[in-house]
């Protein structure tokens, strides 16, 4: 054998033995590579067994809360406990807060499940597109009304999106301070509003457009007991071409994407009016109670107008039975309303806790016998006419000054020139109305319009 021939081999076999070693140490990498994604994998399919809170608490929660940031810029969420029940595929948490920024509360839940969230949708960052399995249940939700002093608590709310189905308890729509804080924050004249329902029940709901806030359509909705209590602080004066106390139109027109509720329905509720004239003075009073009121709403084909039709009964000043019936158009551009009506029986000193607050007089007698009324306003300008038969009616003057300030004659000359005693049919059945001409002020409220719309009516049949 020659050198050279020494030489070649020798250079082959360092070439096979550096292949030989190559290949080993390919497979060892592969080897620990193969081995530690084993590991990890192990790691958290444990984690995901048997120490689900780890996972969830902390990859889940966390790209759940930056999938919500991106999707609403300018908001962020904050999860509680967070976990996940495997045989129901139902997700669980202790408290859910939405902010506006990093630290303004908007909205809070406690006590929230979800049931029909696959881990996938958790994985990628929340609920996914198709949630028509869904189910859920609240203990508690807050909601801070937007650009309002208002706020809304709900109780015990069932969620069903297969069945279109929301249910709720203890529903309270409230200022979020008391009435004199609440009035003190503006030198201006306000109304306050206290909401409450026991029970609600929305019906045919389009929950994924809810949540999505795309579409927002109810096709029943059923309040029981609703309690409204109004007050308006008329001790103050009122800001000319103030937003405080806008009308259905304007908070319509107003809204991104409205409400539409085709059926409302309303089981013996109430409604408390009040006007106060001083600080912690005494208050101007109407009541209505055992209301049962019907509404729907629809859309004119040809003009696109969509209008809320309300029919309903109460026990007024529980005293006589007053029948409502009202059209208000929502998306019209100006505040237009049409609504008519009858009152029964009723002894007029009955209403005295309204009239001797708000007026230097009082009803000393008189009776109605029946009424009716039937308003139009269009533009803010209310006009038409009430019909009333009473027999015996008589004013007691408690401040004479502002009688006389107001009526421009003392009461002795009211009552026996001014004031019509008694309003009866003539021998062909004839009998005289009262003309309904009222002009809203830029701040007067939705109840107070119709109120004093048809005082206005009133006070020209009676000449009080």
């Amino acid at each position: 054998m020659q050198w050279k021939d020494i030489f070649l081999l020798r250079v082959n076999w360092s070439g096979y033995i550096e292949k030989q070693t190559n290949s080993k140490l390919i497979r060892i990498i592969a080897i620990y590579l193969g081995t530690a994604f084993a590991t990890i994998l192990a790691i958290i399919i444990f984690l995901f067994l048997f120490c689900p809170d780890v996972f969830f608490n902390g990859l889940i929660k966390r790209k759940i809360e930056i999938s919500y940031a991106k999707s609403n810029p300018g908001f962020t969420v904050k999860i509680g406990k967070l976990s996940y029940k495997f045989w129901n595929s139902k997700i669980e948490t202790d408290t859910i807060c939405f902010y506006k920024g990093d630290s303004i509360l908007s909205e809070r839940i406690i006590g929230c499940n979800v049931s029909g969230v696959t881990c996938m949708d958790l994985i990628k960052g929340g609920p996914g597109k198709d949630c028509s399995g869904y189910v859920s249940d609240a203990k508690d939700v807050y909601i801070k009304i937007n650009e309002s002093a208002n706020e809304m608590h709900f109780k015990n709310i069932y969620l069903s999106v297969n069945d279109s189905l929301i249910l709720a308890e203890d529903f309270e729509y409230r200022p979020q301070k008391d009435d004199e804080t609440l009035f003190a924050s503006n030198n201006f004249r306000q109304t306050r509003f206290k909401i409450k329902s026991p029970s609600i029940k929305l019906s045919g709901v389009d929950i994924p457009g809810l949540i999505n806030g795309k579409k927002k359509h109810i096709h029943s909705a059923i309040i029981s007991k609703l309690s409204v209590d109004v007050l308006l602080n008329k001790e103050k004066p009122f800001k000319i071409d103030s937003a405080i106390n806008p009308m259905p139109n304007e908070i319509f027109n107003k809204m991104k994407s409205p409400f539409q509720i085709d059926n409302l329905l309303i089981e013996n509720g109430s409604l408390t009016y009040n006007e106060r004239y001083a600080i912690e003075g005494k208050s101007a009073t109407l009541t209505f109670d055992k209301i049962n009121i019907s509404a729907n709403e629809t859309i004119d084909p040809e003009t696109k107008l969509i209008a809320a039709t309300i029919n309903g009964n109460c026990l007024f000043n529980n005293s006589t039975t007053m029948n409502l019936s009202m059209i208000i158009p929502l998306n019209s551009p100006v505040f237009s309303l049409k609504y008519s009506g009858t009152f029964g029986e009723l002894d007029l000193r009955s209403i005295n806790h309204y009239i001797a607050v708000a007026e230097p007089m009082q009803i000393k007698s008189g009776i109605l016998k029946s009424a009716s009324f039937d308003v139009d306003i269009n533009s803010g300008y209310a006009t038409g006419t009430v019909s009333a038969i009473y027999t015996d009616l008589k004013i007691e003057v408690t401040d004479e000054k502002r009688f006389l300030n107001r009526r421009r004659i003392n009461s002795r000359l009211a009552n026996r020139f001014f004031i019509h005693k008694n309003n009866l049919p003539d021998r062909k059945g004839n009998i005289k109305q009262g003309e309904v001409k009222f002009v809203r002020a830029h701040d007067t409220a939705f109840m107070e319009m119709v109120w004093l719309s048809l005082r206005s009516g009133i006070e020209d049949i009676s000449g009080i």
